[in-house]
């Protein structure tokens, strides 16, 4: 099927735990959609979600899923729009970004857009950091060199690998802002959060020498519960693995 120039590219982002997508029609996102996959089967999740959608030119995919996503969105694709999935991996450079992995494919496809994304947003250097089921952090110095990052367990994950891993009693969920826990629910959230605000003030230190200003930017579905225990502000970016997705749908190969 020849793709219509008028009509909207679908993005998407298959990510550990959840499906994200957004409408690009070439200057910007729209139409944003989320689900977990807990939910349902993927099938009827699709028809649910994605039925109601207009056809779109093409379709592009980034996922860190299980194979069996990706399998399960190029046959919807395939099979109610006639259009075979364009996915994407993780390039040695692309966009001004220089991957800094020896063996480039090896970092998550989710982390490169997110860096490619952010280089849309400001200057480097700066920082990526995504707040989802698992925590990365990614830095990119003043020539656009990523330098690597960090790989941490999510907020809900640290909770419960603590919870199962000792003998404390089950307690509430609680957020606090305060500079220490007063309770044990609030010390096991702190805990969690502050190590990776301390972690993000570390990655910003070591980007700061030489630099003028460094931008962190925060996306995934955590981000402000991070974001509030900063001591600077931060880039709000909830779309940020779309947005370098865009860059490759606008590049059309």
């Amino acid at each position: 099927m020849a793709e219509d120039a008028s009509a909207p590219t679908l993005l998407v982002d298959a990510g550990n735990s959840a499906l994200k997508w957004a409408l690009f029609d070439a200057k910007h996102l729209y139409g944003p959609g989320y689900v977990r996959y807990d939910e349902a089967e993927l099938d009827v999740l699709l028809a649910e979600h994605w039925a109601q959608l207009p056809l779109p030119a093409a379709v592009w995919l980034a996922s860190v899923a299980p194979p069996t996503v990706l399998e399960g969105v190029a046959a919807w694709s395939r099979s109610q729009w006639s259009l075979q999935v364009r996915a994407v991996c993780a390039e040695a450079a692309a966009f001004g970004i220089h991957n800094g992995y020896s063996e480039a494919a090896k970092l998550g496809v989710d982390r490169w857009l997110a860096l490619l994304g952010a280089a849309t947003r400001c200057p480097a250097p700066f920082c990526v950091v995504d707040c989802g089921t698992a925590i990365t952090l990614d830095a990119v110095d003043s020539t656009g060199t990523h330098l690597g990052g960090f790989i941490l367990p999510g907020l809900a994950m640290s909770r419960a690998a603590l919870l199962s891993g000792t003998g404390i009693p089950g307690v509430g969920t609680v957020r606090d802002v305060e500079d220490f826990g007063s309770s044990t629910a609030a010390a096991i959230d702190l805990g969690a959060r502050r190590s990776v605000a301390g972690l993000v003030e570390y990655a910003v230190d070591r980007l700061a020498a030489g630099a003028d200003t460094v931008n962190v930017l925060l996306t995934g579905s955590a981000r402000r519960d991070i974001a509030e225990l900063l001591p600077f502000a931060a880039i709000d970016a909830p779309h940020l693995v779309l947005e370098g997705l865009a860059r490759y749908a606008e590049r059309g190969n």
